[in-house]
């Protein structure tokens, strides 16, 4: 199998969710439901914290995009002036909202202190719906009332909902408004945010100068994301010492001080350019460092990496990684690859089947069934087909009768597989019993065929002996109803003509089911 097609069996994903289940359970939403729950989505992504909303959890993500080498062409440096405008273009979901970071510069009381974090908690109940209906309006003033007793970080989450205009009036000025106050209480996130907020011009004139300085006094109050993206701006200064050697020892503060998932984050925004300028080889660089550290995500980025790169061998060697420490989309993108083969990857039906079946349910229809095929009709070691009717019996409800009868009509033929009229006729049959009867002189023919235990004689005998009459010139239904006459014993043939053909097929759909054996 070639790269590009290899890359279209995978899922397509990049920052969708990753439940596959998630999909079916949007398409049951009224309209209503959906567009609350992206309001929610909005806003809690906004309140969330850097390890859990910049990080976007490859558990979510069911495969790897190939890349064409010319998008990963050229150096951060030269792509800087435009990535740069993209790193800021950041909400507040890349903050860290630290409960317990108070105002170097604002004396707030013990009792003032527990009133705020009361007035937080009440308003995070409303924002993600913890037992009670979304209420953004009702988070807002809880938000405003922790923000006039003095909370930095209150003031930082109402900011993010007045520039989004959720649960209040969208207004840009008084959102920047907001996040200068907590910035000047020397609240790190809101020093980050107010950065965006003079980089793009959020309620306030464009100022890179105010940007960098404010992105600066992040970094030095220990703002994680701020520290790295600074250091990508003074690294573009490579005739200043200075500038190098801080983005070099904010860089290393970062690598010992950051937590595992905290690294993967930061190798997953410049691998996808999400916050950070888009560097491939930076994005390694962290990839392998959350690698080392035994973090999952981070292995399968490295596997990331490489597959961007091309070098499919290396990629699957850190997908597998992946699939042992139990991340389903690194099983399933593991499976996919020993099914259908790769360069530097040879096909292993038994690793296949091993790693497909451990991420079910993540995958496609395909997977399962190719599972299906492999249990089926595969090699000895992997031909299972007890397993193989659980999987059949998982395909044909999410299959089309168009994709059951195709597949049904290679298998019963032999065209470009390993013939197998047990699962080819198990196929037609099961598209027969969704309704389908498109294709039912074809079936008819199949129950006369000795090799299939599905077959029916007699049944096959009243079908085709009525397809005869309403398709005279179809000269392959005479040969195959003459053929069956020749089979049948002259009680089969008595019988047979006694029965109606609707009956004769009612009743055999009745009793018999897509089965394998």
């Amino acid at each position: 199998m070639t790269l590009s097609r290899l890359t279209r069996t995978a899922l397509p994903l990049v920052l969708t969710v990753l439940n596959l289940s998630v999909a079916a359970q949007q398409a049951d939403m009224t309209l209503a439901s959906v567009l609350e729950d992206k309001i929610k989505e909005n806003v809690v992504a906004s309140a969330s914290d850097e390890s859990s909303s910049s990080q976007v959890s490859l558990e979510k993500k069911a495969s790897v995009e190939s890349r064409s080498s010319a998008e990963e062409n050229g150096s951060a440096t030269e792509r800087a002036e435009t990535q740069e405008e993209k790193a800021h273009e950041l909400t507040e979901a890349d903050q860290t909202h630290d409960e317990n970071v108070k105002s170097t510069l604002v004396q707030i009381s013990e009792e003032e202190q527990k009133k705020i974090n009361d007035l937080i908690r009440q308003a995070e109940v409303y924002l993600y719906g913890d037992g009670v209906p979304v209420n953004l309006q009702k988070a807002a003033e809880l938000y405003n009332a922790a923000g006039d007793l003095g909370s930095p970080k209150a003031k930082l989450r109402l900011s993010t909902m007045y520039r989004q205009g959720q649960g209040v009036q969208k207004d840009l000025n008084h959102a920047f408004e907001l996040v200068m106050e907590a910035a000047n209480q020397d609240f790190a996130p809101a020093q980050s945010a107010l950065s965006s907020y003079f980089r793009t011009g959020i309620g306030v004139n464009k100022d890179i100068e105010q940007a960098n300085y404010w992105l600066e006094k992040a970094a030095e109050n220990g703002h994680t994301r701020s520290k790295v993206l600074f250091s990508t701006i003074l690294e573009r200064d490579v005739s200043n010492p200075a500038s190098l050697e801080k983005a070099k020892r904010f860089t290393e503060e970062v690598k010992s001080e950051a937590s595992p998932q905290e690294i993967y984050s930061i190798g997953y925004s410049y691998a996808n350019g999400f916050g950070l300028p888009k560097d491939l080889k930076k994005a390694m660089e962290w990839a392998r460092l959350g690698a080392d550290k035994g973090e999952v995500n981070s292995i399968y980025l490295l596997g990331d990496c490489y597959w961007r790169e091309k070098n499919i061998a290396e990629a699957s060697v850190w997908f597998e990684k992946a699939a042992e420490k139990g991340l389903r989309a690194a099983q399933l993108q593991t499976g996919r690859l020993y099914r259908d083969g790769a360069p530097g990857v040879e096909k292993n039906l038994g690793k296949a089947v091993k790693w497909l079946e451990i991420a079910y349910p993540s995958g496609d229809k395909n997977d399962v069934f190719s599972l299906v095929v492999m249990r089926t009709t595969g090699p000895k070691a992997v031909r299972n087909l007890a397993k193989g009717q659980e999987w059949l019996d998982r395909y044909i409800p999410e299959a089309t009768v168009e994709e059951l009868n195709e597949q049904g009509e290679k298998f019963w033929n032999g065209d470009g597989v390993r013939r197998n009229f047990n699962l080819g006729g198990a196929l037609c049959l099961a598209a027969l019993k969704k309704g389908d009867r498109t294709n039912l002189c074809g079936f008819a023919e199949k129950l006369g065929t000795k090799n299939w235990r599905k077959a029916d004689f007699v049944t096959s005998y009243s079908l085709l002996n009525q397809c005869v009459i309403d398709h005279p010139e179809n000269e392959q239904l005479k040969k195959a109803f003459d053929a069956l006459q020749e089979r049948m014993s002259a009680k089969q043939v008595e019988d047979a003509q006694e029965l109606d053909p609707t009956d004769a097929l009612n009743d055999y759909l009745a009793k018999n089911n897509p089965q394998l054996n």
